[in-house]
């Protein structure tokens, strides 16, 4: 019985082994080690008071030794009048009104932002998407007012052809094409009216026109204009998302579609030539029931001239050698992000810091 009870207890005396605990580590000081030395006066006191609960007293180090925290200003570069833009499309005067800044990096520094590498789904690239089925439609003289579901039909067979040529995600070309499936009957509508009225006769091709009281010019690429039969043109813009710009944006910031509707007056469209606009609206794809026409006559003030002179002043004023181009001067959302925040070193400075106009190129 020996024998075989051997093993039994090696076994045990291993697994008692192994799950012992560590001896603790040794409180005495080992040898060779100096002793700290015996405190200070002041390191006794400090001490004494942290017993008795009482904070040490506070002393300030004195202001050359202390390191200087400056807050940066909002930045304004203002290069040479020479080096200014001359020319600007019309989808570049909101971000002249919103962020100069970014004006003065792509047009004076000619900085642009990478692509990604491979596209993505996003809304970019499904308003690019939108607007290309719309295009292709008007080009091919899509007969919109044929019987609704059969124009419904085709309509989306079309759609479904421009979406899977741009967008190589079977998900994605289902997402959108449902979306656009359910708006196409109201689309259908609203474009079957315009049919009744006009022809589309500017159709994503560009137009330009010079200020007069000014050395610049502003260039447009309207998604459509039509020719109307009772006279006059209508200057009209797709919109993919569910709500076109208010009034209150328009008046503010949102100059396109009227400055494309001077152009046009101008004769800046060589395929249309000078015709009087007579109407200028947004179609939505996203709602087309929120689409809506802007007033063009407002107290009086014809608004395709009266934004020409807007922007001519708002040109001359960037004439000053002395005016730079604010960061983020307007930003619709403080979420907001720039192309170049990272430039303009937002982030060390806020939407409330002051401009500070910095010299540049001189």
């Amino acid at each position: 019985m020996a024998r075989p009870g051997a093993p039994a207890r090696h076994r045990v005396k291993l697994c008692r082994y192994e799950h012992k605990p560590p001896s603790p580590l040794p409180t005495a000081r080992p040898r060779g080690l100096l002793r700290a030395p015996p405190p200070t006066k002041d390191e006794a006191s400090q001490r004494d008071r942290a017993s008795a609960g009482s904070p040490p007293p506070f002393t300030s180090a004195p202001a050359s030794a202390r390191p200087a925290h400056r807050i940066r200003a909002r930045q304004a570069p203002a290069p040479p009048v020479a080096a200014r833009p001359r020319k600007l499309y019309v989808t570049a005067i909101a971000t002249l009104i919103r962020d100069p800044y970014a004006i003065y990096a792509r047009h004076v520094l000619r900085l642009r932002r990478l692509g990604p590498r491979s596209p993505q789904p996003d809304a970019a690239l499904r308003g690019t998407v939108l607007h290309a089925v719309m295009e292709h439609a008007l080009r091919s003289s899509f007969p919109f007012a044929g019987p609704p579901e059969q124009t419904a039909v085709a309509f989306l067979d079309l759609a479904r052809e421009i979406i899977t040529a741009h967008a190589p995600w079977p998900a994605t070309q289902r997402l959108w094409l449902g979306k656009l499936a359910a708006v196409t009957p109201d689309l259908i509508r609203l474009e079957a009216l315009w049919k009744r009225v006009g022809t589309p006769v500017v159709i994503e091709k560009t137009g330009s026109v010079s200020l007069q009281t000014v050395d610049f010019t502003v260039a447009a690429k309207p998604d459509r204009i039509d020719l109307l039969e009772g006279g006059g043109c209508a200057v009209l813009d797709y919109k993919s998302s569910t709500k076109p710009p208010s009034e209150k944006e328009v008046e503010a910031f949102e100059k396109q579609l009227l400055i494309e509707a001077a152009i046009a007056e101008a004769g800046g469209f060589p395929d249309l030539g000078p015709v009087p606009a007579a109407r200028v609206g947004y179609i939505s794809l996203g709602n087309p029931s929120s689409s809506r026409d802007e007033p063009l006559d407002v107290d009086g003030v014809w608004r395709p001239s009266g934004v020409l002179q807007d922007l001519a002043a708002l040109i001359r004023c960037y004439e000053d050698p002395d005016r730079g181009y604010t960061a983020r001067r307007a930003p619709q959302h403080l979420r907001y992000a720039s192309d170049y925040d990272h430039l303009s070193r937002y982030g060390e400075w806020d939407d409330t810091a002051a401009p500070e106009t910095i010299a540049v190129g001189r």
